[in-house]
């Protein structure tokens, strides 16, 4: 459907800046280096296929012409896609704007299924990383349906510290630390 539609369109942007980064002369040479060397560059892009000279390097470019067009299954639930673009888009977030809008505008309620909706916390403290910061925007405007409009807001965030699979907190940690309990609090606050 329309939303797979707009997540290869993603994948295509994704791509594009791969290859885009991979393709410059320096990122030739970052390509020859070792994954594990440390760099400077702010941006690292690095593709290989396996086996090698099998297949390209990049995938190729989702078109809307290779989906067959299907009709709408009765009792259909519209979606709506939104997301960011990473680095792609620094300045311009319009897809924050379109969140914010649509928990705003919230008649009943609001379900979450959050890894964490807090900041990244110092190892075994409730203390932010610095620079790391509560989203006050969302926060806000989550307050303001619940006081203003009734919403019911239910919030399913995995538990601090959660670690899947016995991988280290570098590789994988679904919780930053908070409880659901921090959560409301934050909430509440605003």
């Amino acid at each position: 459907g329309k939303v797979a539609h707009d997540g290869h369109l993603f994948a295509n942007e994704q791509w594009a800046f791969i290859e885009k980064s991979q393709s410059t002369a320096c990122g030739s040479i970052v390509d020859q280096l070792p994954d594990s060397m440390p760099m400077v560059l702010k941006v690292r892009v690095t593709v290989s296929e396996f086996p090698e000279g099998v297949s390209n390097t990049f995938p190729p470019m989702y078109y809307r012409s290779l989906v067959p067009d299907y009709e709408k299954l009765d009792g259909s639930v519209p979606v709506i896609s939104i997301g960011r673009y990473g680095a792609l888009s620094w300045k311009d977030r319009p897809s924050d704007d379109a969140i914010l809008a649509m928990l705003g505008s919230a008649q009943d309620n609001i379900k979450f299924s959050l890894q964490d909706l807090g900041p990244i916390c110092l190892p075994g403290t409730k203390v932010a990383v610095p620079g790391c910061v509560w989203p006050k925007e969302t926060l806000s405007v989550i307050a303001r349906v619940i006081w203003e409009k009734g919403v019911d807001i239910e919030i399913a965030l995995s538990n601090p510290g959660s670690i899947p699979g016995g991988l280290s907190p570098t590789e994988a940690l679904y919780g930053n630390g908070w409880t659901a309990v921090d959560v409301a609090s934050e909430i509440i606050k605003r």
